[in-house]
């Protein structure tokens, strides 16, 4: 499996810097920055949410904090093993050290995801997550929506954290965590999928991760009431014609858009075996069938 991750990487572009703009990579990072600086108050915002999630699952915080406080004596010692995870309670796994795609895209492909607490990179394996299998199913949604794949990412990156600070759930999106995304999607392996109406203004959207066969969404944003349930049957559908098998969605309204829970160790074994074919590279909107629908 690591030696399909190694050789998937020899076929994307060689520094992920040119990806159909004017931009130098100079200026890239400049609008990275500038667009996924956070106020000072929805960095407030995001800590606070961060300790709110701990306080409100208690039963982590004694392996939480083991992990801190052990993470600056041990540096990173690779991904957790599987064995180990699955003995542990709901959530944390490990710390992570190395956020360079190559490592992240590896977390991916045995089943872990990254959160940010307080600032850390984590790894995490919960004991349930939510998936369906990607079909090509109709998307009902009003006149005028059209999808979109790939395009603008910092925008739609920017709009899911701000999202996500309002929603105070825990973990939002950090400018660090942003970055980590941002150098997974020049690489080809983080996408991201909006929704713009006639205006063309971005109304719903999200950014994921492709792991072989497998999609996993980690942040949504949505405008317009409707509108992100047509954005997900319409990456969905896409997926489907690429041969992708499972949708992992992270959000707390996962249940109310079809996606059903799925225990940790049939996710893992169904997430392995899924690693072989994917899309590794850009998700080029010229080579993509148009889907739009009005209801």
């Amino acid at each position: 499996m690591l030696n399909y991750r190694i050789a998937q990487f020899g076929t994307l572009f060689s520094d992920g810097s040119d990806w159909g703009t004017d931009m130098t990579r100079t200026e890239r990072r400049k609008y990275r920055e500038r667009m996924f600086r956070e106020t000072v108050f929805a960095r407030f915002a995001r800590v606070g949410a961060d300790v709110g999630y701990l306080l409100r699952h208690i039963r982590d915080l004694p392996q939480t904090a083991d992990f801190f406080l052990r993470a600056p004596f041990l540096g990173h010692t690779g991904l957790p093993a599987l064995e180990e995870v699955r003995r542990r309670p709901d959530g944390i796994a490990g710390v992570i050290d190395d956020v360079t795609p190559m490592a992240i895209a590896g977390g991916y492909a045995v089943g872990f995801f990254p959160r940010w607490i307080l600032g850390k990179a984590t790894w995490w394996s919960p004991q349930a997550r939510m998936v369906r299998k990607p079909a090509a199913t109709k998307a009902v949604a009003a006149a005028g929506l059209v999808f979109e794949l790939d395009q603008n990412f910092e925008q739609v990156a920017a709009a899911c954290a701000a999202a996500a600070t309002r929603a105070g759930e825990g973990f939002g999106l950090s400018p660090a965590a942003l970055q980590v995304f941002a150098n997974l999607f020049d690489q080809g392996f983080v996408h991201c999928f909006a929704v713009r109406d006639t205006a063309g203004d971005l109304v719903a959207g999200g950014f994921g991760m492709a792991s072989g066969r497998v999609f996993v969404t980690e942040s949504l944003f949505e405008k317009r009431q409707g509108a992100i349930a047509f954005a997900l049957a319409s990456l969905d559908a896409q997926l489907a014609q690429w041969d992708f098998q499972l949708h992992d969605l992270r959000s707390s309204r996962a249940a109310e858009f079809g996606f059903r829970p799925m225990q940790r160790e049939a996710f893992l074994l169904l997430n392995i075996a899924c690693q072989n074919g994917g899309r590794p590279g850009r998700w080029c909107p010229a080579s993509l069938k148009p889907i739009t629908r009005a209801a």
